[in-house]
């Protein structure tokens, strides 16, 4: 786990008051595309998605996923209160602790580094999906299955239809990478 997001997983548990815990099931959805991020969560245990529709919902692209001990909510809709270019949504039965943006005021009161930890955070998935891109445009489906899988081993649970979305390749070549990787 990151330094910044231990320290703001600490700072936020010494205020129970200000974040509740919530259970997800797969297929819940946190945030749809054009709304107002009104939360942060924080996953215990779980993974999530974060999607962006094209076509109208015709296709889907998985820009992201999230597990255990990561922070997410697009920042500048959280922040900014800028209707999101993205949605979000559990794929795997999910632990999250939620924080209201109203709590989060309350804690960046209490607490004026949260700001700044979340930032990092922030820029975090940004490298990340810098990073994503890259392996995109490098390597072949193996490759980049063998690299996500290397970044993030709780990814190995999803199936292979969510790698495929992921990845922009068939579920065979996915079962044809795992069989190869494995």
């Amino acid at each position: 786990m990151e330094n910044y997001i231990k320290k703001l997983k600490e700072i936020i548990l010494k205020y129970p008051d200000l974040y509740q815990k919530k259970m997800y099931k797969k297929g819940d959805h946190l945030l749809a595309e054009d709304n107002i991020a009104n939360n942060l969560y924080y996953i215990k245990k779980g993974i999530a998605k974060v999607v962006h529709y094209c076509e109208g919902k015709m296709k889907e692209a998985t820009i992201l996923f999230f597990s255990e001990d990561e922070f997410m909510s697009p920042y500048k809709s959280f922040v900014d209160n800028d209707a999101s270019k993205f949605s979000i949504e559990v794929i795997e039965n999910a632990d999250m602790l939620v924080i209201s943006k109203t709590n989060w005021q309350k804690l960046e009161q209490l607490e004026p580094e949260v700001t700044h930890l979340l930032k990092d955070a922030a820029l975090n998935i940004v490298y990340q999906f810098a990073y994503y891109i890259v392996d995109y445009i490098r390597f072949d489906a193996n490759k980049r299955l063998e690299s996500i899988l290397e970044k993030k081993p709780s990814l190995r649970r999803l199936s292979d239809e969510e790698l495929s979305k992921h990845l922009g390749v068939t579920r065979t070549t996915i079962n044809r990478a795992k069989k190869k990787n494995v």
